[in-house]
């Protein structure tokens, strides 16, 4: 069974995927996508339109996965995002 990490931010979300995976469901040759992060062997791709076609492939090719939240917040310092996959509320410091 493959994992994915869907990541929702205050304003969007994007579904991690490895490169290979979209080479195995023929999106890399027939389809440009809206990158958000290109993180190596992985990409995340955005939610509106990526998402539904990458998962609509994944369930024709009979692929078994499943997809786990994760929320984010971000901290902005010296007018720089800095992005980072925290609980969502934050916990309070103590």
């Amino acid at each position: 069974m493959k994992t994915y990490i869907f990541t929702h931010t205050p304003s969007h979300g994007y579904l991690r995927v490895p490169k290979d995976d979209l080479v195995a469901l023929g999106m890399i040759e027939d389809w440009e996508f809206n990158f958000f992060y290109d993180r190596g062997n992985d990409v995340e791709i955005e939610e509106d339109e990526d998402v539904p076609e990458f998962l609509r492939r994944a369930k024709e090719k009979d692929w078994e996965y499943e997809v786990i939240n994760q929320y984010v917040y971000f901290i902005v310092t010296n007018g720089m995002e800095d992005r980072g996959a925290y609980p969502w509320p934050p916990k309070e410091n103590k």
